[in-house]
């Protein structure tokens, strides 16, 4: 893999160019941003909205000063107020966006609370209670695994090989470095057919499919690289997360390791959980193109924002190479009850996600049928 120099990290130039960039020079150019700013927000054109996402690292470090039960506001905004607010808000109403940089630091610069999330909470983990490290694993844990892997998911599909970099540093930092092979070669060429190990079957619960997609995605990633003839560069990433071990031990000692290692572990769950929901029972022949029929997509604002419109998931798998922005909603995809969030929940309760799913895979079979 190609190391760029300092001056040619994109990603980097991007943030250093807006803080330099020159500020309107009158007051008549402020307002006239500020009433551009404003109709784009009102238009749902804005790229602010989708920093909501720092909110989340914000309230945690706040919680860690405040420590007690103050540290499960995370995972109760995540698990109840999220999949609330998903049914109060409705339906994203924005449209296809053309992408500028506002829209990317929102992505570029999530590195950054990411890490501080991990180091803060390693550095601070000695002086709590066992029943504040539940909470401080879990909050972590569902912070990178939500926004930590959706960014990184977003930065490995870019053309820039700088950003990709970014991308799969920031899965470096969670352990799952080889998910850059096992998503980007495996599960988007072989969507929703046998060999694919992140999608998931219809009556497989989400606790046979975690157990199966971690194990076979890792072995998957080992194949993929050795049919590249690219194996050194997973050995590379194994040897960067050593290094990575040794340097969490000597800072944070055998504690901060294991604290990380844990959170880790939730936000991996957490991903899977994820893949579980997105393609659930769908199928289709290894020799047919990909269309919007093979991902369960939904529209929900709340975490259309949180999330960077993954929830637009056929879009995605269509064209790969689309920003976060420029995806739009397929209504006649395959639609999920609710929300990522509401999903979640609904997915760890095996027979009433059966009893959800099921009649809608019956529908979309029934459908295909019809048409062809």
């Amino acid at each position: 893999m190609e190391v760029p120099s300092f001056n040619d990290i994109w990603w980097f130039r991007d943030v250093v160019d807006l803080i330099n960039e020159k500020r309107p020079r009158s007051v008549q150019e402020v307002l006239d941003t500020g009433v551009k700013e404003i109709t784009e927000l009102t238009e749902g054109r804005s790229p602010w909205p989708f920093y909501c996402c720092y909110l989340l690292p914000f309230i945690y470090l706040c919680t860690l000063y405040v420590g007690g039960f103050a540290l499960y506001t995370i995972p109760l905004l995540t698990l109840v107020v999220v999949p609330l607010l998903e049914v109060g808000l409705g339906s994203d109403p924005g449209g296809e966006l053309v992408p500028d940089r506002r829209f990317n630091l929102a992505v570029y610069l999530w590195i950054i609370p990411h890490l501080l999330t991990l180091m803060v909470s390693a550095w601070v983990i000695d002086q709590m209670s066992l029943f504040e490290v539940i909470g401080m694993v879990m909050s972590s844990g569902m912070i990178i695994g939500s926004i930590g892997f959706t960014v990184a998911h977003e930065l490995i599909h870019r053309n820039s090989s700088n950003v990709r970099l970014l991308g799969q540093s920031i899965l470096l930092s969670m352990f799952y470095g080889h998910f850059y092979f096992e998503h980007v070669l495996g599960h988007h060429a072989k969507l929703c057919t046998d060999g694919d190990t992140s999608t998931s079957k219809r009556d497989e619960t989400i606790h046979q499919f975690l157990y199966r997609s971690i194990r076979d995605g890792y072995l998957q990633s080992w194949q993929i690289v050795n049919k590249f003839n690219r194996s050194h560069v997973l050995w590379t990433y194994h040897i960067i997360e050593l290094l990575y071990v040794w340097f969490l031990v000597s800072w944070f000692g055998w504690t901060g390791l294991l604290y990380v290692v844990c959170s880790s572990l939730v936000a991996i769950l957490l991903l899977e959980s994820v893949n579980y929901i997105e393609h659930y029972g769908l199928s289709r022949d290894k020799d047919s193109p990909i269309s919007e029929d093979h991902s369960w997509n939904t529209n929900s604002l709340v975490t259309n924002l949180l999330l960077f419109r993954l929830q637009r998931h056929s879009g995605h798998h269509i064209n790969s190479k689309r920003h976060y922005p420029s995806l739009v909603e397929h209504p006649s995809a395959p639609q999920l009850p609710t929300g990522y969030g509401g999903c979640l929940i609904l997915a760890h309760i095996p027979w009433l996600w059966f009893y959800l799913m099921n009649p809608r895979l019956d529908q979309l079979v029934s459908r295909r049928k019809k048409l062809f």
